[in-house]
């Protein structure tokens, strides 16, 4: 009986100095995850705002307005994207040697791939779905097989970052696609 009441007064008592330490780790750690959530949502917006000031310069409007009118949109293209650019969201990632080499190497091939789409919008289309398949654990179509496997060595989050990256690389396509056949209806 005077167990029973030893357990009792035990499970009654306040917490340890240990136990509470624990928890206010805890609470602190969810804190932390909270804290680099928003971080994510501050760093794709900003590329959700870059996908559209690129949408806005390779839109074909821009060569039916006057010159004065083109030369002040190109000024506020340029001071929005430095703007823009210089908004800097650094969310590390714990990688090893490999990962970060597999990381450098697929940030070069999008940035390469971001280039292509840049000087060519429409011409990229399919040179973006092929990457964005390789992202995808069940690929809808055929995807870069070189672009996969350098994918497949970086951390869950980069490949999750990449993912995100290359469906609004898509996505401007497909608005740049869009804008043009509109246009071209109108013109007819």
């Amino acid at each position: 009986m005077a167990d029973m009441e030893e357990d009792k007064a035990a499970t009654e008592s306040p917490l340890s100095n240990g136990e509470r330490l624990v928890s206010m780790l805890d609470h602190i750690e969810k804190r932390v995850e909270t804290l680099r959530d928003h971080a994510r949502v501050l760093d794709e917006e900003k590329d959700v705002l870059l996908g559209l000031l690129h949408s806005v310069q390779s839109n074909k409007d821009i060569d039916s307005v006057s010159p004065g009118e083109r030369e002040e949109i190109g000024i506020t293209f340029e001071r929005l994207l430095s703007r823009c650019l210089s908004v800097e969201i650094n969310i590390s990632t714990i990688r090893n040697e490999q990962q970060q080499q597999a990381l450098d190497k697929t940030n070069q091939m999008l940035r390469e791939l971001s280039l292509k789409v840049h000087n060519n919008v429409l011409g990229c289309k399919e040179l973006v779905q092929l990457y964005l398949n390789a992202c995808l654990s069940e690929a809808t179509g055929p995807f870069d097989q070189n672009f996969q496997k350098v994918l497949l060595e970086c951390t869950g989050d980069d490949q999750k970052k990449i993912r995100k990256r290359l469906q609004d690389y898509l996505q401007v396509v497909v608005t740049s696609e869009c804008e043009l056949q509109t246009n071209s209806l109108l013109v007819d």
